[in-house]
């Protein structure tokens, strides 16, 4: 048992590493940066997978007796956050922009989205776990 506990908390420990990733990532890098050659679609994308990491942030500390409600936010947030991620990886259509950004923004992008999944699945993944086991 007292693996399955250190595992759940190297899990949630992966899983706020790459919030606070993601986060900075897409705010300071994307939102900040590369802004103006941004199409509408990526833009809202970044904003809504940013503020479901928020939501699941302001839920763990604010509402701690609500656990169910909790994990289901989560699990809810995550879904999202995987099926947006996954739609722009697998379309690689960011837009036209000049040639001098694009590779650069192009790169930024896939960076955020392959970021946003990872932390999504880990949470899956915690959250899976901890539904087993409680």
């Amino acid at each position: 048992m007292f693996f399955v506990v250190q595992a759940l908390e190297g899990l949630d420990k992966a899983a706020r590493m790459f919030e606070k990733l993601v986060l900075v990532w897409g705010k300071a890098v994307l939102l900040g940066g590369f802004v103006v050659t941004l199409e509408m679609k990526d833009f809202e994308f970044i904003a809504l997978i940013c503020l479901f990491i928020f939501m699941r942030i302001s839920c763990r500390s604010h509402m701690p007796e609500l656990s169910k409600v909790m994990h289901l936010v989560s699990v809810m947030t995550c879904v999202c956050s995987v099926v947006f991620s996954t739609m722009q990886l697998v379309s690689q259509h960011f837009g036209e922009t000049e040639e001098t950004y694009k590779a650069t923004r192009n790169l930024a992008l896939n960076a955020f989205y392959v970021m946003a999944l990872t932390h999504a699945l880990v949470n899956f993944v915690y959250h899976a776990l901890y539904v087993v086991l409680y």
